[in-house]
């Protein structure tokens, strides 16, 4: 029986190579610096595919170094593969740009701590969080609604208040859950943290507002980092508000009248435990009251934070005991009558990612 290695990146969690029983390479990979890899290319038998992906993040087609089509797949709502054509050799089909690795003989993907049966539509394991809310075992909470693509760490939403428009509502908000599924023992039983230490975020914030008539304009990019303590077997950690509402995570925003733009926001969420990541010293509450200029401004609000880089949080720190996983916000209106632009729309997102 043939023997396939992988070298794995843990940074990004995403396959970079694999070689036969002898240690010869027979396939690399090259993927963006991003969690989960995002896939771009293979090389395998000296020949270069590139991978081209629709909006779930599936391989629709390869092309070859003259971007001439040689491989198109087209899937079923559960993943399996209705039609194709080519030839090449390739394990990353539905949900490719994650990592999801086919079995070819089984017709399952492999995707990290599980395995996905596209014969049932269904996963063949359950989550590692073993048991949440409910009596759903194979993802955690609401399905459409959370992001869980390794089953160790998921975001779950609080409450969205996405509805804006130009004429009454300006403010759009979204809270989230952080929930770490920490496992243990042979049924697998969730245990929330498996150590006392922080859920970190690093959020990236991407604005751009200019006022109708164009004298006035803003733009900004800046990024932050907020850390919420946890203890060993807690789920998660909350703020409390007023009337006793909790959530670990708000993201916010209100867009100014007369004026168009954008605003992106972006988080990523890690776990560390204290005994790697070092004291929170360099942490503070308030260090980040506002950040970025006029109406593109954010703040950290009461967390403990810092506009500076970790030194834990770069390549080669600390360890990641859970994560990362993502979430976005974002908000683009256009409210302007004047005679040179007059537009009238408004939209908000947010989602785990």
């Amino acid at each position: 029986m043939p023997v396939t290695n992988y070298l794995w990146d843990p940074e990004t969690d995403a396959y970079l190579m694999e070689t036969d029983g002898n240690d010869v390479t027979t396939a690399v990979y090259t993927n963006e610096p991003i969690r989960w890899g995002s896939l771009i290319s293979q090389r395998r038998s000296g020949q270069t595919s590139y991978y081209h992906h629709d909006a779930l993040g599936s391989t629709r087609e390869l092309t070859d170094p003259t971007e001439n089509v040689t491989d198109t797949n087209l899937y079923d709502a559960w993943g399996a593969i209705v039609a194709s054509t080519g030839t090449t050799e390739t394990y990353f089909r539905w949900f490719g740009a994650l990592g999801y690795y086919w079995d070819v003989g089984g017709d399952d993907y492999y995707i990290r701590t599980r395995i996905y049966s596209t014969r049932f539509g269904r996963w063949a394991s359950s989550d590692p969080l073993y048991f949440l809310e409910g009596a759903n075992l194979y993802v955690a909470y609401f399905v459409p609604g959370s992001a869980d693509p390794d089953g160790m760490l998921t975001i779950k939403p609080r409450g969205f208040d996405l509805a804006v428009n130009c004429r009454s509502d300006n403010h759009a908000h979204a809270r989230w859950d952080f929930i770490l599924d920490s496992v243990s023992g042979p049924r697998r039983k969730a245990t929330g943290a498996s150590c006392n230490g922080f859920l970190v975020q690093k959020v990236s914030v991407s604005c751009d507002v200019t006022a109708c008539d164009f004298s006035k304009k803003y733009f900004t990019h800046f990024e932050y980092w907020e850390a919420w303590p946890v203890k060993r077997g807690e789920e998660t950690s909350t703020i409390k508000t007023a009337n006793n509402y909790k959530y670990t995570d708000e993201a916010s925003y209100n867009f100014p009248a007369g004026s168009f733009g954008w605003y992106h926001q972006r988080g990523e969420v890690r776990f560390y435990c204290a005994k790697d990541f070092g004291t929170d010293g360099w942490f503070e509450c308030g260090l980040v009251p506002y950040g970025g200029d006029g109406p593109c401004g954010t703040t950290a609000g009461r967390l403990k934070s810092t506009p500076d880089p970790p030194r834990s949080w770069s390549k080669g720190g600390a360890p990641i005991d859970e994560g990362p996983a993502f979430r976005t916000f974002e908000v683009e209106w256009c409210c302007c009558s004047c005679p040179s632009l007059r537009c009238n729309q408004a939209s908000a997102t947010a989602a785990p990612q």
